[in-house]
């Protein structure tokens, strides 16, 4: 299946490429309007804006690792909240609200969920990244156990980090304006995002680890998303 999908979504494919005018002037007003998810009746934690400091950057991208366990210890709300804002938070560019990745078109189809079990200032729980308002919108309390992290990520070492990062994707947001070719370039963007999640993580002094053993159909349930129009396709976890 999954090489013939991608034949069909290569360039001159039925399934590939659609045709834009060059004339943006044309282009329908959906394709050039960033669509947001906020959820209207949850609480909402305003999240405080990060102040750079300077760092290597050569040293941050040869530190990042992949660890197969995390240390005893919360990280604190405020880590959080920059790890968010420096990975897919918005930055004004002029008129134009961009994000810190390349994305297809502009399009942003990826939401951030985070379940949370030891991040100091923060109840247990589950929350929506509000993107446009640099929010944590509370979904519901939920104090984890190591089996309720179990039922989500098959992994053990899971228990002594602070938070596991669920991205989601709206596909249509891309798939809207570039067909089925437009699924690539939703899943190239989760990847953008990941590696911005690890350089990050490592930049604020704590470390993430992308997951690949993820129950995407039991999170889709806890997270009540259909998992059609809305989908799991990455999570990350995150801890001392």
């Amino acid at each position: 299946l999954f090489d013939y999908f991608h034949k069909k979504t290569k360039d001159k494919t039925e399934g590939g490429l659609v045709y834009i005018p060059q004339d943006n002037s044309l282009w329908p007003e959906s394709w050039k309007t960033v669509t947001y998810k906020t959820l209207e009746r949850a609480k909402r934690i305003v999240l405080g804006r990060h102040t750079p400091h300077p760092a290597d950057f050569h040293a941050t991208t040869l530190a990042r690792t992949s660890p197969n366990a995390f240390k005893q210890g919360s990280l604190t709300l405020e880590q959080l909240s920059d790890l968010l804002q420096l990975s897919y938070g918005e930055k004004n560019e002029g008129a134009v609200a961009r994000r810190p990745v390349p994305s297809g078109g502009a399009r942003y189809p990826l939401e951030l969920y985070a379940l949370v079990w030891n991040v100091e200032g923060l109840e247990p729980g589950v929350y929506h990244y509000n993107i446009k308002n640099h929010q944590l919108e509370h979904l519901f309390w939920k104090d984890f156990s190591k089996t309720d992290i179990m039922k989500h990520a098959s992994y053990e070492w899971l228990e002594t980090g602070s938070a596991l990062l669920v991205m989601t994707a709206i596909f249509s947001r891309s798939t809207h304006k570039y067909g089925s070719r437009g699924y690539r370039y939703t899943l190239l963007e989760a990847g953008h995002v990941g590696q911005m999640v690890y350089l990050n993580a490592k930049y604020l002094g704590f470390n993430a680890r992308a997951l690949g053993g993820t129950n995407d159909e039991v999170l889709e349930d806890f997270l009540d998303i259909n998992g059609s129009g809305e989908s799991v396709v990455y999570a990350i976890g995150i801890g001392k």
